[in-house]
Parts: structure tokens; C-alpha cells; sequence
């Protein structure tokens, strides 16, 4: 899980309760600067728990970035990526031991 700081919590708060909601009105709200605020809500877009929408703001995506990793691990089995085990011995070179296992 993603640990988000202080401000990063409230402006997932804010979005929630007000979507969509510019950046400029989080800024507000919050008594800071737009420019200010860019680097948290660029974490917040691309950890996938807000989504940004041209001319309109951000929204609150309550699935976040978790469901979507949950997603994609889901596709797969354990028979698509398993391999035959490989033994490799104690006096074989690091060459010959990495060779053998890829």
C-alpha cells in the first residue's frame, strides 16, 4: 500500500466529498498554491487514486491503483509462469550456474 503524507490524505478528502473539483479549488481550499499542489496530485493521478479530467478536474477513483494490480495478477495461473525446477551444484562456475538457469 501506498503511505500518502498529510496533505495528500486531505486532498484525497476534499476530492471525495466535492468531485469534480479543479485543482485550483483544492489549492483554495487548502490555502496554498496551485503550483504547490502539482507534485501531490501528479502522485495521486499516477498511484491511480484520482483521475484527472481536462476541463472538468479530478474525480475520486475508489477502486485506486490496488484493484487495478489485483486485476492484472488475476489473468494468471500459477501453470502460465511456473518452470521445472533446476539444481545447480556448489562447485559449479557462476557462468555455468547462470547459463543453466536462463
Amino acid at each position: 500500500m501506498i503511505e500518502l503524507n498529510d496533505r495528500q490524505e486531505r486532498i484525497l478528502d476534499i476530492v471525495k466529498k466535492n468531485a469534480p473539483i479543479t485543482g485550483e479549488k483544492i489549492a483554495e481550499l487548502l490555502g496554498v498554491t496551485r503550483a504547490a499542489l502539482r507534485p501531490d496530485l501528479a502522485v495521486l493521478t499516477m498511484s491511480g487514486f484520482l483521475e484527472a479530467k481536462p476541463r472538468v478536474g479530478y474525480t475520486y477513483r475508489p477502486e485506486g491503483v490496488e484493484s487495478e494490480v489485483r486485476r492484472v495478477l488475476n489473468q494468471y495461473r500459477v501453470r502460465d509462469i511456473q518452470s521445472m525446477p533446476v539444481v545447480v551444484k556448489e562447485n559449479c562456475s557462476i557462468y555455468d550456474a547462470i547459463v543453466t538457469l536462463f
